[in-house]
């Protein structure tokens, strides 16, 4: 309307600029390259969507926060080159002579990771209404009560694959990327392992649709497992035939405890709008059926996660509203654990400090490398001999060496000369 009325009253042509690109996907090519592909934007007859676009803008970041200047191109893909040993995050504009466009949702990639699954991450967090507003009560003195809060980056920013990829990236997963509406146009002969991130659901808190669904029920189909999170709780004959779950109601907490495969997690804290994802809300209550099993519960009571090992896990909360990189981090390599058929480590490798052994100081020698061998199911194999899925992994720390063992050795030293003496 400012558009219109400012070239009017100017004596201009309108020129609207275009609605962001929608379709994204970040698909990984052999050569370590990237192809980032999204659609031309939609658009009307009544000028209310913005003119058609010239061109196309796509930034890189390597966080999915700083972004850098951009490349501009007149396609709807890019082909980019990816970093050998982390993940990149991209963003799309459209760009006229209306100007440039809002940024489309983030989508990233990390190359295939010799050994290790590769992810499909979609994006299915859509929602964006009133009703993800935070409602912030005002001091008496200003005599506003209770007013409805509309912030952006508290609601849906478009942002938030970087939280999943961050904890795919620190486990040493390589993985692609797509929005929901991208992903039905996808080859999913490729992925070990789907991720799915639902956030706070669809507008209206509608279910997945019937395309959507059937990505979700092809990695079943083949046998491959299933990662879901956040509120997709609208049909109900979906999560009971894929997840084996019920739904039942929502709840106010904000509190998960782990159990199973989570169990000896730290209380997962859900962001409250503060914590710098977005607001978890009231998210649903999932019970077990069939061959589920409790993955957590909340504090204020209820079932907060179920699963079923090697085939399904689904969080009713969204694993992107969970406080804490570290956390997200833990949870994601629990859980990948839970659904492979083999044991994984994570990728990450053990830290040795230094500890005392025999009466000897060891001062962290690397354990000899084992090249893996090809396993026989069709598994991962990730190099070295992991623990079992199902239990905690041992917190990295120190034990002993460097400085903290210097009283412990000058009193060896010193019995020993005693003895001598003696």
């Amino acid at each position: 309307g400012l558009i219109k009325y400012f070239a009017t009253s100017d004596g201009l042509p309108v020129k609207l600029p275009r609605e962001p690109p929608p379709n994204l996907s970040a698909v990984n090519q052999s050569n370590g390259d990237v192809v980032i592909s999204w659609r031309t934007p939609p658009s009307d007859t009544d000028g209310v969507r913005g003119d058609a676009a010239a061109a196309y803008r796509v930034y890189s970041s390597p966080d999915g926060l700083s972004w850098d200047d951009g490349v501009d191109t007149v396609s709807t893909s890019l082909r980019l080159p990816l970093p050998a040993d982390h993940a990149r995050y991209f963003r799309v504009t459209s760009l006229n002579p209306g100007g440039e466009s809002m940024p489309s949702a983030v989508v990233g990639a990390r190359r295939p990771v010799p050994g290790q699954p590769v992810v499909l991450l979609v994006n299915g967090y859509v929602r964006f209404d009133s009703t993800l507003g935070k409602y912030e009560t005002f001091a008496p003195t200003y005599d506003l009560g209770d007013v409805l809060r509309i912030f952006v980056e508290k609601m849906n920013d478009g942002s938030y694959a970087r939280f999943s990829g961050a904890a795919l990236d620190a486990n040493d997963l390589g993985f692609d990327c797509a929005d929901s509406d991208a992903v039905v146009d996808l080859s999913l002969a490729p992925y070990s392992l789907l991720t799915w991130f639902a956030g706070r659901g669809k507008e209206g808190g509608a279910a997945l649709t019937v395309d959507e669904q059937a990505v979700v029920t092809d990695f079943r189909t083949r046998n491959r497992p299933v990662f879901f999170t956040g509120d997709a709780t609208a049909d109900p004959a979906f999560v009971s035939s894929v997840f084996s779950g019920t739904t039942t109601t929502d709840t106010s907490g904000l509190q998960v405890t782990g159990a199973g495969p989570l169990m000896g997690v730290s209380t997962l804290m859900l962001d409250d709008g503060n914590g710098g994802s977005f607001d978890t809300g009231m998210p649903p209550v999932i019970d077990v059926a069939g061959a589920a099993i409790s993955l957590g519960s909340y504090s204020a009571g209820g079932n907060a996660a179920i699963g079923v090992p090697q085939q399904t896990a689904m969080f009713g909360f969204p694993f992107e509203t969970i406080a804490g990189a570290a956390q997200r981090t833990d949870v994601m390599q629990r859980v990948i654990a839970f659904l492979l058929p083999q044991p994984f480590d994570g990728g990450l490798p053990e830290a040795d400090a230094g500890t005392v052994l025999d009466g000897g100081f060891d001062a962290g020698t690397p354990p000899t490398p084992d090249a893996g061998t090809e396993p026989d199911d069709g598994g991962v194999d990730a190099g070295t001999v992991a623990p079992p899925p199902l239990q905690p992994k041992p917190k990295l720390g120190f034990v002993g060496g460097g400085c903290s063992a210097a009283p412990g050795m000058l009193m060896l030293v010193a019995l020993a000369l005693l003895r001598r003496r003696r």
